[in-house]
């Protein structure tokens, strides 16, 4: 995963060797080195991909993505201008058209990384995002549209998508237009995954856990979301979204 430049992969398997293993001294050194180096390859990905220009600092932000513990207000403060800039461009490949997508491995692996920075900003920080950013919308829209085609390409790319809408959609301080967006993107994804017959496999995967969903099944992980949404009560826009959701019966 390392020498394929997908450094969040690399860093969450080395960190799953390290609880099997604490004391493994080559784990934890590869683990420093990866978190040193500068992600010259992460950079080189997204020019090829999404021809960014290199002044976005695109490496520095995925530094900061994987250490949540700066993912702060005040981060998201001080770092505003810079944030809509690197967002601007990123939420373009939530865009992309899905039979280019299924058909591009590079892409794919592209949308997951943006997927993954969309979702981890929103969900540490919801409330300096949705309040702070210009890019907030096209955020929550880009994850609206992974959380209904991601299980195409990986069930983490849907399943970090439910999360981090799910956080915003019940977030007290967020912007109220926002968390009301994001409650209906996630009514109406959801819905598509209760209507998706695909079982659960017979022998899943070890990394079928994202965001403490287990299952594979579409239909089964939406009750996982759908649960959290209203697990410490309904929230008075939840409720009044939940009422006009044509879906509902």
């Amino acid at each position: 995963e390392q020498h394929l430049n997908r450094r969040v992969d690399a860093q969450a398997s080395y960190k799953r060797g390290l609880g099997h293993d604490p004391e493994s001294l080559a784990l934890q050194q590869a683990l420093r080195n990866l978190r040193s180096e500068s992600g010259g390859g992460l950079q080189a990905t997204f020019y090829h991909v999404l021809f960014v220009s290199p002044h976005l600092q695109m490496d520095r932000l995925f530094q900061v993505l994987e250490d949540p513990d700066r993912l702060t207000a005040a981060y998201v403060d001080s770092n505003q201008a810079e944030l809509d800039a690197q967002f601007a461009c990123l939420t373009q490949t939530l865009r992309v058209d899905l039979g280019l997508l299924l058909a591009s491995p590079v892409l794919r692996d592209a949308y997951d990384r943006v997927t993954f920075a969309c979702g981890q900003l929103l969900q540490w920080a919801p409330e300096a995002v949705s309040r702070r950013l210009s890019q907030a919308q096209r955020i929550v829209e880009g994850l609206g549209l992974a959380l209904r085609c991601g299980w195409s390409i990986h069930h983490g790319v849907a399943k970090f998508s439910a999360n981090a809408l799910t956080i915003l959609a019940t977030s007290e301080g967020a912007a109220d237009e926002l968390r009301r967006e994001a409650t209906r993107l996630l009514l109406g994804g959801l819905l598509k995954w209760l209507l998706d017959p695909t079982p659960e496999p017979e022998s899943p995967p070890e990394d079928r856990d994202v965001c403490g969903c287990t299952f594979l099944s579409p239909r089964l992980s939406a009750a996982t979301w759908l649960e959290r949404l209203f697990e410490h009560g309904t929230k008075q826009w939840v409720r009044e979204e939940c009422e006009r959701f044509p879906g509902v019966v």
